[in-house]
């Protein structure tokens, strides 16, 4: 796996690991989707581009993230893998999904990435994200 499970009262602490800025944000998108959906692999038929111009590393992240939760709540689609590109403030990627069927059963049910916690370290190779559920 490419992310842990820490210890949290109330919420689900992760910590992802890559080996740069953009395989942290890659390996992120893929940990959301298997905590959503348990470790199920599925055919990954859907593409979306990305963009998304912010103006820290912490906002790009949270705001890929919870784009990749609305599309799931609003469209019924998972995306479970990434191919990101940080340059300076922007950001430029495709997701990769499948639709789901109606009235999935997900493991954990993911409202919103936070910024409580929130640290994002490609020196030290990873990010620490709290999922509110």
């Amino acid at each position: 796996m490419k992310y842990d499970i820490l210890d949290h009262t109330a919420d689900l602490k992760i910590k992802v690991y890559g080996n740069s800025l953009n395989s942290i944000f890659e390996n992120s998108v893929a940990a959301i989707s298997d905590l959503i959906t348990g470790s199920k692999s599925m055919e990954n038929a859907i593409k979306r581009k990305v963009e998304i111009t912010k103006q820290s590393v912490d906002d790009m992240l949270v705001q890929l993230l919870n784009d990749v939760i609305f599309y799931l709540e609003t469209e019924n689609v998972l995306f479970q893998r990434a191919e990101i590109n940080i340059s300076g403030n922007r950001l430029n990627g495709i997701l990769f999904g499948t639709k789901l069927p109606d009235n999935p059963c997900y493991s954990n049910a993911i409202k919103a990435v936070t910024y409580y916690n929130l640290k994002i370290s490609p020196e030290e190779g990873f990010a620490i994200l709290v999922l509110d559920v």
